[in-house]
């Protein structure tokens, strides 16, 4: 008999989505120990602080943090796509048959796109909404990424321009390709914006109100 995988979890919590096409909505987050990149101007603390089964992270959610019908669950990390993402997601699923709460909240997974790839064909089916966000140092290994996400958030200065012109015109995300400052010196990626319609910018709001 296999044992269940256990997550390496540096937090679970709820909070607002403060970034991109979901800004402002209530969701729960599930923030995955480790990175399989090292981008310099990463903020978050992948370490790991504790393990849990996907049962115990479900039943954490649903007991503990407070979901409400229509919040969102978000898989970040980190980098979500290190991790066998197929039994957690499973198991959400699973307890959507018997939750009148979790069959309510959709699942998003947030992700570097540089291993999407190698995800199973089910464990791509059961995310409802997938945020990639592509580093120019790994353009060709993203492509499978880009082609399925439902937005794409660029952190402005990591691509120049022409790159980033490249993946608006080859699909528009039907405008949901943001630019993210990653300070607070929001200038350059608003000009940017005002200067390429395709675009729109991402501010991290949960900074601006201080929450987590």
């Amino acid at each position: 008999m296999l044992l269940p995988i256990k997550y390496p979890i540096n937090e679970i919590f709820r909070s607002i989505q403060g970034e991109g096409f979901h800004a402002g909505r209530p969701a729960v987050f599930i923030r995955m120990a480790g990175c399989n990149l090292k981008c310099e101007w990463c903020d978050t603390d992948h370490s790991k602080k504790f393990e849990m089964t996907a049962k115990e992270i479900v039943l954490h959610i649903v007991n503990d943090t407070g979901l409400r019908s229509g919040d969102m669950i978000v898989i970040t990390g980190g980098e979500p796509f290190i991790h066998n993402l197929e039994e957690l997601l499973s198991t959400i699923y699973h307890f959507r048959m018997a939750d009148a709460i979790l069959n309510d909240v959709d699942i998003a997974v947030e992700t570097n796109g540089t291993l999407y790839a190698t995800q199973s064909v089910n464990t791509k089916k059961m995310i409802d909404w997938l945020t990639v966000s592509p580093k120019a140092d790994y353009l060709s290994f993203v492509e499978d990424a880009l082609a399925n996400a439902d937005e794409i958030k660029v952190v402005f200065g990591d691509y120049d321009p022409a790159e980033m012109s490249v993946w608006v015109e080859r699909k528009m995300y039907n405008g949901t390709a943001f630019i993210q400052p990653c300070s607070e010196d929001y200038a350059p990626a608003l000009k940017y914006v005002l200067d390429h319609p395709g675009w729109k910018l991402s501010v991290q709001i949960q900074k601006i109100i201080d929450v987590k």
